[in-house]
């Protein structure tokens, strides 16, 4: 699994808080002058109780000045109440090997641009300072307070006693609100400086990612100088990016009394724990309830997104064997990825044949997701018939249509007529279809033709005959094979009906009322019934014989 990747949402909060570990790869901080590396995890003595040390560390990832924050660290001043000269808390973008003007410079002096927060420990009239040991901001490295105009004057850095050199941790937090544009700096737990400023245009010429770190110094007179910060943790809702199922560590702010919630608990292992573990399953925000170090109950979030798109399979989950089959692989939001399927294919979709689950493995964003389709196919119906099944004579008999399917459970509908019966009993030519359906919904369709082109039967009529009583061809005789019911009749070359007959008297004299007819060309007309095909199918013909003399 890929490890989350932090990013910050706007309008938030950043604790720095006394706890974990730097990372030991990369460096996080770099420490400038005297300044050292203190006996805790996460605490830097910028100057020893020795004259003239400058000492600075510095914080190598920028804070956004287009977001709001809170930066939270204790400050030791040391234990000679005569001591100086002080420290201050610097944004900057010079870098993180700087380093300000010694003694009464604090470190800052100097730096350009920047915006201190000097805790002045030391008495310089000549600079504008108070008796007490005091805070103040400061521009660009501006020690004369009287010059730093539009700022507030220096206030007394404790509200209840003057020297703050007294060898306790104080904890100070440092507020910016991007929206109200608003500095803010608490000491042990009382605000001392409120301040309007346009960080961003008045003193960082449009730059909107600052350096952040310590800065002190000693004189002539000193004191040690310690800075405590740890590890700062990102915990101000904050965006941490993730795949459905990594294990992510999410972190509160330290509780002064110990207590901590979480809501909502979906995934956590313990929602009651400083450092629970989630295992992530969507996109959702964490907040935890906690108490600040001031005892004041606080809220602090985190949005958890799930870089794993959503996926889905499209497709149908029932089909007939004849139907084309698409299954395909959805993700929302549409997002480049790689696919495998259960079959074996690398595409989003595929076109399944026959029944069994189908799975998809999608690997977007670094993420993997697997999803499976249950596929059911059935068959039709089975035609045992040829289709369309002809019938080419029908005869005058009534036809039984039946589509010879021996399956159970079946339903059928006949078109054109829209019945419902397994057959269908016809008496006109044309196209009869039945559409046969089973329980799965699956059809076949048996298709019908009844056809009126019975072929006729075989009739032999001789073309001429002689009627002239000599024994020779004296009579027309006609042949009909195959055929019933025939009926012939001879007509002159006016309509005439000249002899009429059926077929027990098959044959013609050549006479019209007892006499011979004239020589020349004569019709005749048989009709009858044919049963070639097993169907009696009524048939006429015609043609020309010729009487000789």
């Amino acid at each position: 699994m890929k490890r989350p990747i932090l990013q910050k949402w706007h309008c938030v909060f950043l604790i720095l808080l006394v706890t974990g570990r730097w990372a030991s790869a990369q460096p996080d901080y770099s420490l400038v002058g005297t300044a050292r590396s203190g006996a805790t995890v996460g605490c830097y003595q910028l100057t020893s109780a020795r004259d003239g040390q400058t000492g600075a560390v510095w914080f190598a990832e920028k804070l956004r000045l287009t977001e709001s924050f809170d930066l939270s660290f204790s400050l030791n001043f040391g234990s000679d109440p005569n001591g100086a000269d002080g420290l201050a808390f610097v944004f900057q973008t010079l870098g993180t090997q700087v380093l300000g003007g010694a003694g009464r410079g604090m470190g800052y002096a100097a730096l350009r641009p920047s915006l201190d927060i000097e805790f002045d420990t030391n008495y310089n009239l000549e600079e504008g300072d108070i008796a007490d040991d005091h805070v103040a901001l400061s521009i660009n490295g501006i020690l004369d307070h009287r010059l730093n105009t539009n700022l507030p004057p220096p206030t007394p850095i404790l509200a209840t006693q003057k020297n703050v050199k007294d060898g306790r941790d104080h904890q100070v937090k440092v507020s910016w609100n991007s929206t109200k544009k608003v500095v803010q700096v608490e000491v042990d737990c009382v605000v001392r400086v409120s301040q309007n400023i346009d960080l961003i245009n008045t003193v960082f010429a449009g730059v909107t990612e600052v350096y952040w770190g310590f800065t002190a110094a000693t004189g002539s007179a000193n004191n040690a100088h310690t800075v405590c910060v740890n590890k700062y943790t990102v915990s101000r809702a904050d965006t941490v990016l993730a795949c459905r199922h990594d294990v992510v560590p999410l972190e509160s702010p330290i509780s002064f009394n110990g207590t901590y919630q979480w809501l909502p608990t979906t995934g956590l292992d313990n929602a009651r724990t400083r450092t629970p573990k989630l295992t992530v399953d969507s996109s959702r925000l964490y907040i935890v309830r906690y108490t600040d170090l001031c005892n004041r109950l606080k809220l602090d979030s985190t949005f958890i997104q799930s870089k794993t798109p959503n996926l889905i399979i499209s497709g149908p989950r029932s089909a007939c064997s004849y139907d084309t089959v698409t299954l395909q692989a959805v993700l929302a939001p549409a997002t480049p990825a790689t696919y495998r399927w259960s079959t074996g294919q690398t595409t989003a979709q595929i076109n399944p044949a026959s029944s069994g689950t189908y799975s998809v493995t999608v690997t977007a964003n670094e993420c993997v997701n697997t999803e499976s389709a249950q596929l059911t196919v059935d068959t039709p119906p089975t035609l045992t018939l040829p289709s369309p099944y002809t019938y080419n004579c029908a005869g005058e008999q009534a036809i039984t249509l039946d589509p010879q399917v021996y399956e159970t459970g079946l339903r059928y509908r006949w078109t054109p007529t829209n019945t419902t019966e397994p057959t269908l009993t016809v008496n006109v030519p044309g196209a009869y279809d039945v559409i046969i359906t089973a329980a799965s919904g699956c059809a076949a369709t048996q298709a019908f033709i009844i056809r009126d082109n019975c072929p006729p039967s075989r009739v032999y009529v001789p073309d001429a005959f002689t009627p002239n009583d000599d024994g020779i061809n004296d009579m027309l005789v006609w042949y009909c094979e195959s055929a019933t019911e025939i009926s012939i009749k001879l007509v002159d070359r006016w309509g005439e009906v000249l002899f009429t007959s059926t077929n027990d008297k098959p044959y013609w004299d050549g006479k019209y009322r007892n006499k011979r007819c004239p020589s020349g060309l004569y019709t005749w007309h048989i009709s009858g019934l044919t049963e070639l095909t097993g169907h009696k199918q009524p048939f006429r013909l015609q043609g020309k014989v010729l009487i000789l003399d």
